[in-house]
């Protein structure tokens, strides 16, 4: 091989380096002024180049995932922000009732000592004791209409709880609009008077939680835009109306309205008109975002009250609305047995006080404990099993115990205050079970008995 032959082998072996992304290579310069120098010059010069390039590309890889995790968690910010400027309301709506229930607990606790005092000193006579247990009586309804009310709100939160991974069903629009100003009625009345205008309208398919995001961000919105201590002269809107396959939510205002110049920005991320401490400018991105996964419109125009008029338009779906079944049991004359999981001691204990009347209760105070119950006496006519419990959880007790006995998948009922967890939403979304959601009244799950 001549010399010129092995500097041309150099040559290709440098270039094949330089295809295979290895820039780190270079062609021997032996300064003699050949056309061979030359091009070994032009080499690693084009190496020296395509490794900055590189670089400059990896780093602005690097960058743009970066700024994409940025703008996720910024998004999720986004979606928290009106429920966040909701906190207020929500705690009023909780606190109150749960103040009404500390006191109507020492009407009864005051009542029962006065009774025992009574007893003790033998002066306790039949008006005494009507009179006491009437008081009770009013007391107790009280805490159960209190009760009641947290019921509503912590339901209605929980419509926020897991919108991510929610599937399309169904969807009732105004029990969204009903639900969404359950939590906001508190923070809005003290900046204008919440109108709601609900006719029947058809169902629309789509997720329950994020339209409750499109709901209660537009109304957040809309009490943003009047100003706070004049509820008395300004309005704020919520309607549905429909025409043909399709259902319009609007949201209407007394505020100053959109300015023409705005209305084309209005729904970019980041574009707000409003103090920095009233958010980013991602709430309404955010709702026309969803809107557009759901196949409809939004749109912002003058509104007939003077201000603004948010309008969303979905399409409706084309399934007929079908009410969920339960499945039904029938006891006989016999009494009917239930077992009771859950790793609440006092939930057990009340409960199983509740029920000891109308049936014969078993206690397991984990899923550990009712898997050793059921696999030596599977014969209950109703399973009620806590959904999340530390070790073995609910759905674990159930699938392992249907697994060997069938039968029994028919007999359970879950209770749960919310199904935190990935693996508990999954589980309630793929299995045809029946859900208690607490708080919930005694009498839902004698009727569950009774068939």
């Amino acid at each position: 091989m001549t010399e010129q032959d092995a500097r041309l082998e150099q040559l290709l072996e440098t270039m094949l380096g330089i295809a295979r992304q290895d820039f780190e290579v270079k062609a021997p310069v032996r300064d003699d002024g050949s056309v061979t120098d030359a091009i070994a010059v032009g080499l690693n010069m084009l190496a020296e180049e395509l490794r900055g390039e590189v670089a400059s590309r990896r780093d602005l890889e690097r960058a743009h995932e970066e700024l994409q995790h940025t703008q996720a968690q910024l998004v999720h910010a986004g979606k928290l922000a009106a429920i966040g400027q909701l906190a207020a309301g929500v705690a009023h709506e909780v606190n109150n009732p749960i103040q009404g229930v500390q006191f109507c607990l020492s009407i009864l606790q005051r009542a029962h000592a006065q009774m025992l005092e009574g007893i003790a000193a033998g002066t306790l006579d039949a008006e005494q004791v009507r009179a006491r247990l009437t008081s009770s009586d009013v007391a107790i309804r009280d805490a159960q209409e209190a009760i009641e009310r947290v019921r509503g709100v912590t339901s209605a939160l929980q419509t926020f709880a897991r919108v991510d991974d929610e599937a399309f069903t169904s969807v009732s629009l105004a029990e969204v609009v009903r639900v969404a100003c359950r939590l906001g009625e508190s923070t809005v009345r003290s900046r204008a008077r919440l109108e709601l205008d609900l006719p029947p309208v058809p169902l629309v398919k789509g997720s329950r939680g994020k339209l409750g995001q499109v709901v209660t961000n537009l109304l957040v919105n809309a009490s943003q835009a009047v100003p706070e201590g004049t509820p008395e002269s300004h309005t704020i809107r919520l309607s549905l109306s429909s025409i043909g396959d399709q259902v319009t939510f609007a949201v209407d205002d007394t505020g100053p309205g959109v300015p023409l110049g705005d209305r084309l920005r209005i729904f970019e991320p980041f574009f707000t008109t409003k103090p920095a401490e009233l958010g980013m400018g991602l709430g309404l991105s955010l709702v026309a975002e969803i809107v557009k996964a759901h196949g409809g419109t939004l749109s912002v125009s003058d509104s007939t009250l003077g201000g603004a008029r948010f309008e969303v338009v979905l399409p409706v779906t084309r399934e007929d609305a079908v009410e969920p079944s339960s499945s039904s049991s029938s006891f006989g004359v016999t009494r009917p047995r239930v077992l009771l999981i859950d790793d609440e001691e006092v939930i057990l204990r009340v409960l199983e006080a509740l029920l000891v009347d109308d049936c014969d209760v078993v206690t397991a105070r984990s899923g550990q404990e009712a898997l050793g119950v059921l696999g030596d006496d599977a014969s209950f006519d109703l399973v009620v099993c806590d959904l999340q419990m530390a070790g073995i959880d609910g759905p674990k007790v159930y699938e392992t115990v249907v697994a060997h006995t069938p039968a029994l998948a028919a007999r359970f009922v879950f209770a749960t205050g919310g199904a935190v967890t990935a693996r508990c939403r999954t589980f309630l979304d793929e299995t045809p079970v029946r859900v208690l959601h607490k708080p919930f009244r005694v009498d839902k799950l004698l009727e569950l008995l009774r068939g």
